[in-house]
């Protein structure tokens, strides 16, 4: 399984052009990632004009670093991706010299499981515009 420094560092590498898609994306669906926990079921999702974001974090210290010091949960990038709704992409320890986004939108045939999930999932964001 990888570790939040193999995620990193694939991601440095993907970033610079030096790395292999293949090899991010296997690290990022097997890291671990911290999230700030909604109030309700869901992830906490912010708007912003190109759509919803949702801050993932690459440990917990990036997430307390974040001022994330109130509940929070962990979930795997796999799970990440099939649990997300549609049209969200992730901001990966936002604030730090590293931050980088992740648009599932742009993984196409890598998307693991039965797919990702609809956009009746419940979110923060969804919940606001009711």
């Amino acid at each position: 399984m990888s570790t939040e420094s193999d995620f990193l560092s694939q991601a440095r590498l993907h970033a610079s052009g030096l790395g292999r898609s293949d090899a991010f994306w296997r690290a990022f669906l097997e890291s671990t990632f911290h999230c700030v926990a909604a109030r309700h079921s869901g992830f906490l999702a912010t708007s912003t004009p190109t759509g919803p974001v949702v801050a993932v974090f690459s440990s917990e210290r990036e997430l307390a670093r974040h001022g994330g010091g109130g509940r929070s949960f962990s979930v795997s990038g796999a799970d990440l991706l099939a649990f997300t709704p549609v049209g969200h992409r992730f901001v990966v320890d936002p604030g730090s010299a590293h931050q980088f986004v992740i648009d599932p939108a742009r993984l196409g045939g890598l998307v693991p499981g039965p797919g990702r999930a609809r956009e009746n999932r419940h979110d923060e964001t969804s919940e606001a515009r009711r």
